[in-house]
């Protein structure tokens, strides 16, 4: 089975003079190297994901947690940074967005060499074409988009073939073959979980010692919502995930495990 095509960018360029721009310095002053250690890592989210990135409570917990920060301060800087106009305040006041035309034209740049194009989601270069989605194992779906191939190859097709074959056949777009609805599906069912009092009762019956709600969260957080928690989830033969017992074997495995804290120390 081939793997998915890589979206994001393995490196990014930084400008030599990154630090001195007027809005990092802005951090700088306010958070010191705390500030910039976010902003460099909220960079690098971005391009991993390729030209943006949502903001979420899964995101923020994660750069907390590799960063050694509270996910206050995450939200602190995050704040400024849009207030300052570092990312687009619209997309992020509306679908909590993380982006920008500086960040967008860096990406054109670098994904040119493996020709990539832009996907007119949160697109803010209006003058460039631009497909309506990329997504790992599809078609490129633009309108204007232009399939190369090769001519021979398909003149044989057309001729073992009496059926037309100018449409390729649709392709289905379920968590198997798109990661974004794969990490839709997780944040859907943690979200519901974590309100399900019924839930969380019985599973505090059965782990007494463990904060159900944080042992979730660093289950999702450190496996589930990454790539390997999707490439292993991939390898049942299910249509479908049940979150529900997934999460409750998470809470048997100890590295997910977060206990509450010792009252015996008064």
């Amino acid at each position: 089975m081939a793997r998915p095509n890589k979206i994001g960018l393995d490196y990014f360029p930084l400008d030599v003079d990154f630090f001195e721009d007027e809005k990092m310095l802005a951090i700088s002053g306010e958070f010191a190297v705390k500030g910039e250690i976010i902003v460099l890592r909220l960079l690098c989210e971005i391009y991993r994901n390729g030209y943006f990135v949502e903001y979420s409570e899964l995101l923020k917990n994660k750069l907390a947690r590799l960063g050694g920060l509270s996910g206050g301060l995450v939200d602190e800087v995050v704040s400024k940074l849009v207030k300052y106009g570092f990312f687009e305040g619209s997309l992020f006041s509306g679908e909590n967005i993380l982006t920008s035309k500086g960040i967008q034209k860096r990406f054109i740049l670098a994904s040119k060499r493996r020709e990539m194009n832009l996907c007119c989601q949160y697109c803010l270069i209006k003058d460039i074409n631009v497909c309506k989605n990329y997504l790992p194992d599809k078609v490129n779906v633009c309108k204007n988009a232009q399939i190369k191939g090769n001519k021979t190859k398909l003149n044989k097709i057309k001729k073992s073939s009496n059926e037309d074959t100018k449409n390729p056949p649709e392709i289905i777009q379920n968590w198997r073959t798109d990661f974004e609805i794969y990490l839709e599906e997780l944040r859907n069912a943690y979200v519901f979980l974590k309100k399900d009092n019924e839930f969380i009762e019985e599973r505090e019956k059965y782990h007494p010692n463990l904060d159900i709600k944080k042992s979730l969260e660093k289950a999702c957080v450190d496996f589930w919502a990454t790539e390997r928690g999707w490439f292993h989830k991939k390898k049942s033969k299910t249509e479908t995930i049940d979150w529900k017992t997934t999460f409750k074997n998470a809470l048997n495995q100890n590295s997910n495990r977060v206990y509450k804290p010792r009252n015996d120390e008064q």
